[in-house]
């Protein structure tokens, strides 16, 4: 089964109202003689999150970075999930605007980046929907299907795009890389985090600074990695409809970004053991 789009709106839900927004499978068919049998979890799983950008608006169908990422995942031993959302960025809302997605990880009032209060209410990274679901098991940890143990191996984010666009503070989006770091490191200790900067440049000094940040306040964390595609990138992203699309890559901009990601992340694992 393979849903190709789905609309920017009410998502998310609330407290008791279920969001509207969703694919709901209510029954599955088996061929006559056949029978379900349990599904059984990959040993290993990668969490991939981000925007509009790796939701894969722009592009068609399995054609994101995303999707090219997570196929040669699996070619490694992993099964990998998707969590992405047009709009949202690491404070910024998800969904058409007013948008009732959580901003990641949301923090206010910080100074230089570092500080600040955050906002569980406000934010998405533990959480599956606003109507109560958790993406934690009962140790606190991440979980693939809410059981303890189940904590992802891999982690990759793509997220400082609509920061940048929609103007969140700086200096609150730096500190929420910062927190959100800490954050997954408490809640998934043996995941490797790879933090892609954005294609278009956006918030690239605040997001390295704050991988220094954690990489100085946890000097044991070897499992931590930026992969930067750098300026080049960006220029091949031109306004108005160029080679490589907007400022949503086209299936050639996704191509050629998955061409330089994949290879980076695979031997970002193989160095870290994964």
């Amino acid at each position: 089964m393979i849903l190709q789009t789905s609309e920017q709106k009410e998502r998310w839900g609330s407290e008791g109202a279920s969001p509207t927004n969703v694919l709901r499978v209510t029954g599955v068919s088996v061929d006559e003689g056949s029978q379900a049998l349990p599904a059984t979890a990959a040993a290993k799983w990668a969490l991939i999150v981000g925007d509009s950008i790796t939701e894969g608006s722009g592009a068609s169908a399995l054609s994101s970075y995303s999707h090219l990422l997570g196929q040669s995942l699996r070619t490694q031993g992993y099964e990998y999930a998707l969590s992405a959302c047009g709009w949202s960025g690491w404070i910024n809302k998800g969904d058409n605007p007013p948008g009732d997605v959580p901003g990641y990880y949301v923090i206010s009032g910080s100074a230089n980046g570092e500080g600040g209060q955050y906002n569980d209410e406000l934010s998405r990274w533990n959480k599956i929907d606003g109507n109560g679901h958790s993406l934690m098991d009962a140790h606190g940890r991440l979980s693939a299907y809410g059981q303890n143990g189940q904590e992802p191996s891999l982690i990759v984010i793509n997220y400082g795009t609509n920061d940048s666009l929609h103007k969140s503070n700086p200096s609150d989006t730096q500190a929420s890389m910062v927190q959100a770091l800490a954050a997954l490191r408490k809640s998934a200790p043996e995941a490797q985090i790879i933090m892609i900067v954005p294609f278009g440049q956006y918030y690239a000094k605040e997001l390295k600074e704050a991988v220094a940040i954690h990489q100085k306040a946890h000097p044991a964390d070897a499992k931590v990695a930026v992969i930067d595609l750098g300026p080049d990138a960006s220029l091949s992203l031109r306004p108005k409809n160029g080679v490589f699309g907007g400022l949503h890559p086209n299936d050639r901009g996704h191509a050629n970004f998955a061409a330089q990601i994949i290879p980076q992340v695979i031997t970002i694992l193989g160095s870290s053991g994964k």
